[in-house]
């Protein structure tokens, strides 16, 4: 059975805290006992006043009674047929009855004595791009258009994970980096880049040694890191590629250390994030 709504008297002030008028709110059904108030309504009482001398005006928390000034002369009021409204607006008293229905993330609220459906995501977590955790906790806020609302998979790890999950990419880029191909032209004057990892250069160093004492390469060709034969490919071609591999650049080992040191002395899975290697 559905909840039966409260709704109480609260008293209206303007952006000055000035006392307006009486309104009703309703309960709130995400917290029983409190109620949903509009800006400026408060659910105190003003104190007893004259209204065609004083005022009552809402500050830190309390009531407070003000003597208005003296009143000026009123001017004299348009005749209907000068444009002045005879007939105010109709008021629709809000009941449970005639309270209008709410989509997802939204809820019927009182305000100014009369329904208005608002945008409702409170108690809703959200995160942005740089790693930000937020909450939504006041009727009206809307989660931002790049909001996610999940938390990156990497602020879902406790610091040790995303350390030793990044000390992992660290070395494995830096070994990506130091195998990566490198190009080489044979006198033939083809150029391609030929492959450079570990097993590549194993094969190239096993063929230099089978051959030395001939000094030739019969088969006469080789093939590029995308797996494509080259040929014609000397034996001064593969000779010339094996200096070529030996004499390439090298990643910074100590860079590696440096990055490696960064995430160890990291104290927040983001600053962990951060630190990425750029191969030079």
């Amino acid at each position: 059975m559905a909840r039966r709504m409260t709704i109480r008297t609260a008293w209206q002030c303007d952006a000055q805290g000035v006392f307006i008028g009486e309104t009703i709110v309703q309960e709130d059904p995400l917290t029983p006992g409190t109620f949903l108030l509009p800006p400026g309504c408060v659910l105190h009482a003003p104190p007893a006043f004259e209204p065609v001398s004083q005022t009552a005006v809402w500050q830190e928390g309390a009531w407070a009674v003000h003597a208005l000034p003296p009143p000026e002369e009123a001017p004299v009021p348009a005749t209907p047929d000068e444009g002045a409204p005879s007939v105010p607006p109709s008021i629709v008293v809000p009941t449970p009855e005639n309270r209008p229905a709410a989509g997802a993330h939204e809820i019927a609220v009182i305000a100014g004595g009369q329904w208005a459906v608002v945008a409702d995501w409170r108690d809703t977590a959200y995160w942005l791009a740089d790693g930000s955790a937020h909450r939504i906790t006041a009727l009206g806020e809307t989660p931002p258009e790049n909001a996610l609302f999940a938390a990156p998979p990497e602020l879902s790890m406790s610091l040790a994970e995303a350390q030793a999950a990044r000390i992992a990419q660290l070395r494995a880029a830096w070994q990506a980096a130091g195998e990566a191909p490198v190009s080489f032209t044979t006198a033939a004057g083809h150029t391609d880049l030929y492959a450079c990892d570990a097993a590549s250069i194993a094969n190239l160093d096993a063929m230099l040694a089978a051959n030395t004492q001939a000094g030739s390469w019969p088969p006469d060709l080789w093939l590029t890191a995308g797996g494509l034969p080259v040929s014609p490919f000397t034996w001064n071609d593969l000779e010339g590629l094996a200096r070529t591999i030996a004499n390439r650049a090298q990643p910074d080992y100590a860079a590696l250390l440096v990055k490696i040191a960064a995430v160890m002395a990291a104290t927040t899975v983001a600053q962990v994030g951060a630190i990425t290697w750029q191969a030079t």
